[in-house]
């Protein structure tokens, strides 16, 4: 499927599902519930080399990842008659079956066990799992105007960092909700922001105003987790101590160029600030106040200085800290 020279300048295929096997008896489909992967190739005949010890290593995850597509698309297209679920949300259940894999480990061996460094976070077992979600994720948050959380970038099936930012706002909504929120996802026929808003109870911008504030406002430094609210909180993950040890694994050589990915921007009295982002995401931003301050207003406007529709979507969340 992928070339040696396609396979050195952007990645290959670990594996995949073809929903083509579950809905059609044609004689192009195999008519079965059938999960393809790559296999060891230590001379790269067919590709770039991969031997069997790395094979091993990362079909794990892989199928998790794969299992649940075939899941989703057989819930909602084969026993529901719906469509299939949309790109962005479907990359996001199945990163998170991947997470899934890795509590798994993680309840098997309590730290410090089952670790070749006794002060590592995950448990060797754990780690082909969750280590690349959080990387992806810290790209996300890293870059976040960048990317949408409510679809992919045009031509793709979603960017490794818009997988990241998927997986996060569904670890914070199973945090919130339960894990139950996931399979409301998948044993459903609908699709998209159609699907999150019937399975969460809430509207796609509220989700994603809160969502904002959550990743932003979780274990800051400094401040008590319980100054803010459990809402605005993850309960499973303490973000500031996971990308902490990204930063400290691979430095700004290995593409984490901070501690933490979020960095608040400035936000001055009487200042105006433009920029443009896409629909789906947020940016962060900073205001200073001081005790003698009655009164501070923000004015959120379209590029010609005008209010937005009400049809943008565009928002404004706030949270206050001491």
């Amino acid at each position: 499927m992928v070339s040696a020279t396609q396979c050195s300048s952007s990645g290959f295929v670990r594996g995949f599902f073809y929903n083509h096997d579950l809905s059609s008896t044609e004689g192009t489909s195999n008519r079965a519930e059938i999960f393809y992967a790559y296999v060891p190739d230590d001379t790269g005949r067919w590709s770039c080399p991969h031997n069997k010890a790395e094979v091993l290593a990362n079909l794990p995850p892989t199928f998790m990842h794969e299992l649940q597509h075939m899941i989703s698309f057989g819930e909602h297209a084969i026993e529901r008659n719906g469509p299939a679920e949309e790109v962005w949300l479907n990359e996001a259940l199945s990163h998170m079956a991947e997470e899934l894999g890795s509590l798994s480990y993680e309840a098997r061996f309590p730290a410090p066990s089952g670790r070749t460094n006794p002060a590592s976070i995950f448990p060797d077992s754990a780690s082909p799992f969750i280590n690349p979600n959080l990387l992806y994720s810290y790209r996300y948050l890293f870059s976040s105007a960048t990317y949408s959380l409510t679809g992919c970038a045009p031509g793709t099936f979603c960017t490794l960092a818009e997988r990241g930012g998927t997986w996060l706002l569904l670890r914070w909504i199973a945090d919130r909700q339960g894990i139950a929120t996931l399979r409301r996802l998948v044993e459903t026929n609908l699709a998209g922001r159609a699907n999150l808003e019937a399975a969460t109870g809430r509207s796609t911008p509220a989700l994603l105003g809160e969502f904002a504030l959550a990743v932003s406002t979780d274990s800051i430094i400094g401040v008590a987790r319980a100054t803010a609210p459990a809402s605005l909180r993850f309960s499973s993950r303490n973000l500031r101590r996971l990308y902490k040890s990204l930063f400290d694994a691979y430095g700004i050589a290995g593409g984490v160029g901070r501690a933490f990915p979020i960095e608040p921007l400035p936000l001055a009295a009487d200042a105006s600030v433009r920029g443009t982002m896409r629909p789906g995401t947020f940016l962060t931003y900073r205001l200073r106040l001081t005790e003698g301050t009655p009164t501070a207003v923000l004015r959120l406007l379209a590029a010609d200085g005008l209010p937005f529709p009400s049809t943008s979507g565009a928002q404004l969340s706030v949270v206050r800290l001491p």
